[in-house]
């Protein structure tokens, strides 16, 4: 038997703000890089990340979002692999320790 892991609670309030909000979500989670191409999921990806950058009201809230739930995708302008970088910077930690 293992143990269920479970997804922390945090408030999605924000989202009924996200500049994202009734956008495909083929375009931040992609249909994966062997189905797109590499080329394809990179500019997909960069362009994606500079809305969010740009557009988005709640950069910030999504990310620490993205950053205690270990969400897939793109979050707070950040793929996973960027967020799993994030986590372990000065600012990264103090942004989840100041959003605790």
């Amino acid at each position: 038997m293992t143990a269920k892991q479970s997804t922390p609670r945090v408030s999605a309030e924000w989202q009924k703000r996200a500049a994202c909000r009734g956008m495909g979500l083929e375009l931040f989670f992609g249909p994966g890089r062997d189905r797109e191409g590499p080329h394809t999921a990179v500019q997909r990806e960069a362009a994606v990340i500079a809305f969010c950058k740009t557009e988005c009201p709640v950069l910030t809230e999504c990310l620490v979002y993205a950053l205690k739930t270990g969400s897939k995708g793109i979050w707070g302008g950040k793929t996973e692999s960027e967020r799993q970088s994030y986590r372990k910077t000065k600012a990264g930690k103090a942004l989840l320790a100041e959003a605790s």
